[in-house]
């Protein structure tokens, strides 16, 4: 869902693409080295289209939610005629400790649900919110990384070095650990990190002491930070070759500047997919919704777009009735949702005609 904030206008500095290229070239090579790695070429390129599926978080990553939650769950969606799973797991059920990775069990969930014939869209939480503290203890603990907090959560200030240095590191290993460990691959990724849910969104840090109150500094350190996260995650894309997902629904200071110049950084960059994660009855009946729309319609040559609905099943709306608000959305504001996800709660008998509805008009050329 998104975070709203206000801000004065301010200018913000925009860099080219080419330098952004350059920048995350030598990032990655960088890192690489650091780690005594040989440069080789990314895996054999995955094969996402869109779709309907169904949103999946899962903690932890352990045999029991294989067995009894994620394996039954993607069973039910494929025989529900969905496409994909997306796949939700934190970054410390990943490296529970510094340097000690859970690649192998990740790998694994991977499998079980391409074996269902379902693709995977991997989101990897750093901050989640007041509800989760996505990052491990041991990096404000023994790493020192800088944190704010979301209700009694513990989550990383995005332009905290010891927090981007140790993000960027575990993104780098996990990607070169998939590419080196077999074909099993996510088939696409979601940029999940830069803030509550990875919507850019920090509304728990107190801004105005830290930055003696200049909201535009603050604005500036942040926006920098966001392109640093995409960069982080082109890398990732680039050794896995899955498609990537930029999530926009945040609107910093009531306005779309801070997600405009992530899109056009993002696509620079080879991602072609944008997402919201406000869901249809927001974007139709919030005062924040059309502005999204409007900025989406404003970037509709820029890719294709991705909507998180699975909120809509909280307000016990049927999946048929959020089809009207898509088609409505869709028709008023000249963009198509090529990929939606729905919750596993809305997988019922009195939503299966809905759902075989949406799936045909998600399909249709």
């Amino acid at each position: 869902m998104s975070r709203k904030h206000v801000r004065r206008s301010g200018t913000i500095a925009v860099r080219s693409p080419l330098t952004f290229r350059i920048q995350t070239a030598f990032m990655a090579l960088t890192l690489l080295i650091s780690l005594g790695c040989a440069v080789v070429p990314p895996a054999t390129a995955a094969d996402f289209s869109g779709g309907v599926g169904i949103f999946l978080p899962v903690s932890p990553l352990n045999a029991d939610n294989l067995t009894y939650w994620v394996t039954p769950k993607t069973k039910l969606a494929k025989s529900y005629g969905l496409q994909f799973v997306n796949l939700v797991v934190n970054w410390a059920d990943l490296e529970p400790a510094d340097d000690s990775f859970n690649f192998k069990t990740l790998q694994n969930y991977i499998k079980a649900v391409q074996g269902q014939g379902m693709k995977v869209v991997l989101r990897v939480y750093f901050n989640g919110g007041d509800w989760l503290q996505a990052a491990p203890n041991w990096l404000f603990d023994s790493r020192k990384a800088q944190f704010y907090y979301e209700g009694s959560q513990r989550q990383p200030v995005p332009w905290d070095s010891v927090y981007l240095e140790e993000m960027g590191e575990f993104a780098m290993k996990l990607g070169l650990w998939l590419r080196d460990n077999g074909t099993i691959m996510p088939d696409a990724i979601q940029i999940s990190a830069g803030g509550i849910y990875g919507e850019q969104c920090i509304l728990g840090l107190d801004w105005p002491s830290m930055f003696n109150g200049d909201y535009d500094a603050f604005y500036l350190k942040l926006m920098e930070a966001e392109k640093q996260h995409v960069n982080v995650f082109a890398n990732l894309g680039w050794y896995t070759n899955s498609k990537l997902a930029l999530m926009v629904s945040h609107l910093y200071d009531n306005n779309t500047d801070m997600s405009d110049m992530l899109i056009a950084h993002s696509k620079a960059l080879g991602v072609n997919w944008f997402q919201t994660n406000s869901w249809s009855g927001e974007l139709q009946s919030t005062w924040y919704g059309p502005k999204i729309l409007e900025m989406l319609s404003r970037h509709s040559d820029a890719g294709q777009f991705f909507l998180e609905d699975e909120y809509g099943s909280k307000f016990s709306e049927t999946v048929a009735k959020r089809l009207e608000r898509i088609k409505q959305i869709e028709q008023q504001n000249g963009i198509r949702f090529k990929a939606v996800s729905l919750n596993v709660d809305d997988l019922t008998s009195r939503n299966k005609k809905g759902i075989q509805s949406l799936v045909k008009h998600v399909l249709q050329p």
